[in-house]
């Protein structure tokens, strides 16, 4: 087993090369895990501690899909009821190209 305090050392000293490289030098996985504030202009590395957000890209990810998901929920409400006498999977069928999320779960449910 692995001694923690060398673990930990070695955590240590990976943070303050990292920290002392110039974000140009840094391998791209990286300095999108870190990010960049480009409008104030600081580096990714001013922060108050030593962690680094790995999950930075992902969280972005999320973020993006989430906003894809509301703006079908809110154009979908925005469209007149559907008649009571319609085949509900032709329905969903002519509108998966404006709702391709919404439309996917419409299948599975029906």
């Amino acid at each position: 087993m692995k001694d923690p305090n060398n673990i930990s050392a070695g955590y240590s000293k990976s943070i303050h090369e990292i920290k002392n490289t110039p974000p140009n030098k840094l391998p791209a996985p990286l300095v999108m895990a870190v990010g960049e504030d480009k409008e104030s202009g600081d580096s990714p590395f001013d922060v108050d501690d030593d962690c680094i957000n790995i999950f930075a890209p992902f969280a972005q990810k999320s973020a993006n899909i989430t906003e894809v998901w509301k703006t079908e929920i809110i154009n979908y409400t925005k469209l007149d009821q559907a008649p009571v006498d319609v085949d509900i999977l032709e329905w969903w069928k002519t509108l998966e190209n404006s709702f391709k999320n919404l439309s996917r779960m419409a299948k599975d449910i029906f």
